[in-house]
């Protein structure tokens, strides 16, 4: 079928090279028509202008016949053209294809040939090997037939390997279960021989041992004995500790109480040191006492003038109110004086601003009047002396004067002008008057009326002087015009600002006035009332100091005279036997010697005592000891009997594990022999198995490539 298509193919692009071919000689004809056409039209004509012109007639006719035939066949050409392009380009890729498609057609026919070439060998090979007929059509099914058997032959080989290598290995762990078990029974046992002979050693022994406590024993006993008559020995010996503690006894409250005795001795020797120091203290404070008795009525004396000043004519009759009384004075005073200074302070702060406020306003004034005094100059300068309003409507009145006096001399020129020219005009062809129409008889007359008319006319000087005079005019207007502002500055300095001015610096006068007198009443009142009472105050101040102190010390003083005077009548009622220093002392000193020599006695029965009663403790410790150990010894000599008997039960079970040991070794020697049958079975089993399996596997292997070998050129041929 492909085949057929590139056929089919190829006699439509021979189809269209015709029709091109033919074309192209069709347009080569029109154009050798086009070139005779234009030689005929290049020859003169020869016949008449009729003949011409039906000749030219024709011939455009035929021309635009000829013209349309050959837009026709250009447009065609054209279409041609570009068919033949198309069928070019088809013819190219065509033939591409084409060339394609023997080349395929050249690959399928190689391929044919090694598919066959592959099955003829691979069945030439088969039939050397075997005698089977194999179909050439369907080696593909042979092949995969070839395969799954030899990939069933292969699992069945596996199968019986490993079926058989089971049950060799069930029987190889049988046996090592087996082997494992006596081998742990003859360990056990063996470890209990060891372990039994062991304890026939520990037995033995202890036997040893116990033939050696009872020599022991033996030893034990007679140094009880003897321990026990020594111990009696002490017991008897016991009535002498007991005479001797009472005799302690007696001592130690003999001891106490001359204890008690230096007690109270001591404590009079203190009652007595303590009197005679109080009595010293008592006299210094009566003399500290009265020397600050004496301070507080000198400062009192010296400034009682001072202090009745500052209290207002009564010094406070407690002492100790002086202090307190004068610091509230004093602060009551520096109160009085930082207000009346805050006050003076403020004064002066506004006496300062209103100063301030009065120079400017001053210099304000001045201003004010310098300037008045400059622009009345100016206006008088300007005015001469006039008033402004006057000297104004004068001057609006004359300059309107001069304009009217200025416009009716323009009129008048302008009509006696236009008479002038009536006139003129009318001496030539009819002299008469212009305005009442009256001949004139000559023309003298005429022009003498002109005469007398030009003379009525004021020449060009006086129309100047009148312009100079009204420009004149108007500058002084328009300069009096400037003045006008001045004038209402002027006016309201003299009538605002000024007296203005003047009414605040004359409050401003009064105010200050008062806060002067303000001040000064402020400042003496300070200087009388407040300074000088503080001056006083600071001058005593460290004097009141001074007293407030020595009174609190002479408080003190008579706080301490007191308590001396308290403790002094304390002693003399305790005091029952007045007696002297030396006397208690020597008492003392006595009853002090009596109780170290009793101490010292009591010291030597104590150890007297404590040695006996340690003795005896240590006979009866170690009497007791040795009457622990005979217990122990003879415990441990009772168990003779058990250890005999115990020693005769180990050496029976020691010659039955030995007799058990040697059967398990006899019973385990078949065990090892198939043991070792069955791994060497195993293992010519395995060395079989991976030979066998090789082998079918790269039989298996070869048929697969084989096979894979041939799908593939049968794919290349599809």
């Amino acid at each position: 079928s492909r085949l057929q298509f590139i056929a089919k193919e190829s006699s439509k692009m021979v189809d269209f090279q015709r029709d091109m071919d033919r074309l192209t000689n069709g347009c080569e004809v029109l154009k050798k028509k086009i070139r005779e056409l234009n030689a005929i039209i290049d020859e003169p004509f020869q016949g008449s202008e009729d003949e011409l012109k039906l000749l030219i007639t024709n011939f455009q006719r035929d021309q635009d016949k000829k013209k349309r035939e050959l837009q026709d066949l250009e447009a065609k050409k054209l279409t041609m053209e570009r068919q033949i392009k198309k069928l070019i380009d088809k013819r190219t890729s065509e033939t591409t294809r084409l060339g394609a498609y023997e080349f395929e057609e050249k690959q399928y026919k190689t391929n044919i040939n090694h598919r066959q070439q592959f099955i003829n060998e691979y069945i030439e090979n088969l039939s050397q090997t075997s005698s089977q007929i194999i179909d050439k059509t369907n080696l593909n099914n042979y092949l995969d037939k070839q395969i799954k058997n030899e990939q069933k032959n292969l699992m069945e080989k596996r199968l019986f390997y490993e079926q058989n290598e089971t049950n060799i290995q069930q029987d190889l762990d049988k046996y090592h279960e087996q082997r494992i078990k006596i081998e742990s029974t003859i360990r056990l046992k063996s470890s209990q021989v060891e372990k039994t002979l062991k304890e026939i050693q520990d037995i033995k022994q202890q036997q040893k041992q116990i033939e050696q406590y009872l020599n022991k024993l033996n030893d034990l006993n007679k140094r009880i004995e003897r321990k026990e008559d020594e111990y009696q020995q002490k017991l008897s010996n016991e009535i002498n500790i007991e005479q001797l503690k009472i005799n302690i006894n007696n001592d130690e409250q003999k001891r106490i109480q001359l204890q008690l005795q230096l007690k109270d001795l001591n404590n009079e020797i203190d009652n007595l040191l303590v009197n005679s120091k109080i009595n010293t203290e008592y006299e210094m404070f009566k003399k500290e006492k009265s020397e600050r008795d004496e301070q507080i009525r000198k400062i009192k004396v010296r400034h009682h003038e001072i202090l009745t000043s500052i209290f207002q004519g009564s010094i406070p009759e407690d002492e100790s109110n002086i202090y307190i009384q004068f610091e509230k004075e004093h602060r009551k005073l520096q109160q009085n004086r930082s207000t009346l200074e805050r006050q003076i302070q403020d004064i002066r702060r506004q006496l300062s601003g209103k100063e301030e406020k009065r120079r400017l306003l001053v210099d304000e004034l001045k201003r004010k009047d310098s300037l008045r005094n400059e622009y009345t100059d100016r206006l008088q300068e300007q005015l001469n002396g006039q008033i402004y309003d006057k000297y104004l409507e004068k001057l609006s009145n004359d300059v309107k004067q001069k304009q009217d006096e200025k416009g009716n001399i323009v009129g008048m020129e302008k009509a006696y002008q236009k008479f002038i020219n009536q006139v003129q005009s009318t001496l030539k062809s009819d002299p008469c008057c212009p305005l009442c129409y009256r001949k004139f008889e000559k023309q003298s007359e005429g022009e003498q009326l002109i005469r007398d008319m030009e003379l009525q006319i004021k020449g060009p000087e006086y129309r100047n002087k009148i312009d100079r005079d009204l420009t004149l005019l108007q500058e002084k207007f328009e300069k009096c015009l400037n003045l006008k502002s001045i004038h209402s500055q002027l006016q309201d300095l003299e009538d605002k600002d000024i007296p203005t001015l003047k009414n605040s610096m004359k409050q401003l006068d009064n105010e200050i006035l008062q806060l002067k007198t303000k001040q000064n009443d402020l400042e003496q009142e300070l200087n009388d009332h407040i300074c000088l009472p503080l001056e006083q105050c600071e001058q005593i101040k460290t004097d009141i100091i001074m007293l407030n102190k020595y009174i609190n010390e002479r408080k003190d003083f008579e706080t301490k005279i007191n308590i001396c005077q308290q403790k002094l009548t304390k002693g003399q009622k305790t005091t029952t036997i007045p007696r002297s220093l030396d006397e208690v002392k020597q008492i003392k000193n006595d009853i002090q010697n009596q109780f170290d020599y009793l101490d010292k006695e009591l010291q030597c029965k104590h150890k007297e005592l404590r040695s006996q009663q340690d003795l005896i403790q240590e006979l009866r410790e170690s009497l007791t000891e040795l009457k622990n150990e005979k217990l122990k010894l003879s415990s441990d000599i009772q168990k003779k009997e058990r250890l005999d008997e115990q020693l005769q039960k180990s050496t029976n079970n020691i010659q039955t594990l030995k007799v058990e040991i040697e059967t398990d070794k006899t019973s385990l020697e078949p065990i090892n022999t198939n043991i070792d049958m069955k791994t060497k079975e195993k293992n010519r089993f395995k060395i079989e198995k991976e030979k066998t399996l090789s082998t079918l596997t790269e039989s298996i292997n070869v048929l697969e490539q084989k096979l894979h070998e041939l799908k593939t050129l049968t794919t290349k041929i599809n």
